[in-house]
């Protein structure tokens, strides 16, 4: 059996994305300041844990749309931040 991703080479110029520059460098900053300030980052084990809810709630709801919880993509991992899913929890038990 012949596995044929091995010899899979893509680069058509439709896929490429140019940043900008300016904005992209105050983007960063801001991203890892938020993140030094405590808003941790979890995966996606990690927040269903955090949340009492089972991993593929997560996924469906990212899927569905169902619930912004603002996933982080990152390859074919995604993250959570720990106030987005604060914020989720307290809209949620509110009375």
């Amino acid at each position: 059996m012949t596995n044929h991703t091995d010899n899979f080479s893509y680069t058509h110029a439709s896929c490429m994305m140019e940043l900008p520059s300016e904005n992209f460098q105050e983007t960063l900053e801001g991203n890892s300041q938020q993140i030094a300030e405590g808003d941790s980052l979890m995966t996606r084990k990690e927040a269903a844990r955090y949340m009492n809810f089972a991993p593929g709630t997560l996924a469906i709801w990212d899927c569905t749309k169902r619930y912004d919880l603002k996933p982080i993509k990152i390859g074919r991992s995604v993250r959570y931040r720990k106030s987005t899913l604060d914020a989720f929890l307290e809209q949620w038990l509110k009375p």
